[in-house]
């Protein structure tokens, strides 16, 4: 049996570094249990703008594995796109994620916290587990 993968997007990513308090114990448990706690490299990008606290993003990262976004990533991002018939930057993004998280995975089943649960799933299918942030 595959261990779960959790994948942050970046309203997931921006709660932890502002200390949410369930993002924080979700990623102390995960972490406790041995799960991967996957950011893809794109999600930085969203995240992180000037009143980022460094300190802060800095623990974040430490405890989690920023994703790489490899050719592999960005060709099987496009394809997902296309399958779902969807474009935009937006959409690239959250393509990006999912592809980056499908390959963290490695054949599993990803769960991904996201603001977009619907726009996530829309992309991904079946393939990606979603849990709303509220």
């Amino acid at each position: 049996m595959k261990s779960q993968i959790i994948v942050l997007d970046s309203e997931a990513l921006s709660r932890a570094v502002s200390g949410d308090r369930h993002m924080r114990d979700l990623i102390s448990v995960a972490r406790s249990e041995r799960m991967m706690i996957v950011v893809p490299a794109s999600t930085l990008v969203e995240a992180i703008h000037s009143k980022t606290n460094i300190s802060a993003l800095m623990w974040v990262l430490s405890r989690v594995q920023v994703q790489p976004i490899t050719e592999l990533v960005a060709r099987q991002a496009a394809e997902l796109l296309i399958s779902a018939s969807r474009h935009g930057h937006s959409d690239a993004l959250d393509a990006m994620l999912i592809a980056a998280a499908l390959l963290a995975a490695g054949g599993g089943t990803p769960l991904i916290y996201a603001s977009d649960p619907k726009d996530i799933r829309a992309i991904g299918g079946d393939a990606v587990a979603t849990v709303a942030l509220t």
